[in-house]
């Protein structure tokens, strides 16, 4: 989920995990925020990849930045050598290799496992690891009326959070087969933690409005993925969406990039995350 540039001086933030077909996410760790020259800053290598228990194909999509205010500037890397192991000792090699997208194919997550990329590219090497988290089933889906009392616009997903554990999530909403987006087609983050609620049947909600519809209307299909994500996962998403939602990285200074699990200066991420997936018709 990185970084997309644009003309006319401003930045916008790719967002969107590579689950299966698709490109994503997205750590910040309290760290020390990595600072970026805008104006005129030396190549950048960006990687981007997850690893998820549902599907057994992993893409990991590897580019090169300079000048972020030329769009021309990113560029596919698609000479490196890229292995993904895991805890029992496999090493996974890409089964096939086209502009910059590393598929690997056969490879499904397992909760519990800790995942290791290693990428070699551009003379440098990378790595990262993320160990997947136990999956934490959607008991199920409600359409309820908001807090002001206004007509039913809210879906709830109502999980039992697992007792003593802390858990970190993520939740994404389809709608009719689409990725709901907001107003300017940027997927809201939804995250959160089982700070306040460990160990309770709970709703974790989401306002229709937060995807730019006034109401879920009676026959639409509504399909929710909850993510269960680490916590280096869940900070960078945090930070990312403060970003996002500040606008600093529409200002002409120079912004800053979430922290990640990557090693060697890389911005991007790599994560491995356990989904849960429910669907709701609207009535």
């Amino acid at each position: 989920m990185l970084i997309n540039i644009l003309k006319n001086n401003k930045v916008t933030i790719r967002l969107g995990l590579i689950v299966s077909v698709a490109g994503i996410i997205l750590l910040f760790s309290c760290q020390d925020v990595i600072k970026v020259d805008l104006n005129n800053t030396s190549p950048q290598t960006v990687i981007e990849g997850s690893i998820n228990n549902l599907s057994d194909t992993v893409i990991i999509a590897l580019s090169k930045t300079t000048d972020y205010f030329n769009p021309q500037s990113i560029t596919p890397i698609t000479d490196a050598q890229v292995s993904i192991s895991d805890t029992a000792g496999n090493t996974y090699q890409p089964t096939l290799t086209t502009h910059g997208f590393y598929y690997f194919y056969q490879l499904k997550g397992i909760p519990q496992n800790t995942y290791t990329l290693k990428v070699q590219a551009n003379g440098a090497t990378y790595s990262a690891s993320s160990k997947m988290p136990d999956m934490v089933s959607i008991d199920s889906l409600k359409i309820i009326k908001s807090d002001d009392g206004d007509r039913e616009n809210v879906l709830a997903c109502y999980i039992k959070d697992p007792a003593g554990v802390k858990n970190y999530y993520r939740l994404r909403v389809f709608m009719n087969g689409t990725l709901l987006t907001s107003k300017d087609s940027i997927e809201p983050i939804s995250v959160l933690s089982d700070k306040y609620f460990d160990g309770r049947f709970t709703p974790l909600r989401m306002p229709s409005r937060r995807f730019g519809i006034d109401y879920f209307l009676p026959g639409d299909t509504l399909k929710v993925q909850l993510m269960s994500i680490d916590l280096i996962t869940y900070n960078y998403l945090r930070e990312l969406r403060s970003i996002t939602s500040t606008g600093r990285l529409t200002s002409t200074s120079t912004p800053d990039n979430p922290d990640n699990n990557i090693s060697n200066g890389a911005l991007g991420y790599f994560a491995a995350w356990s989904i849960s997936e429910k669907t709701l018709i609207v009535k």
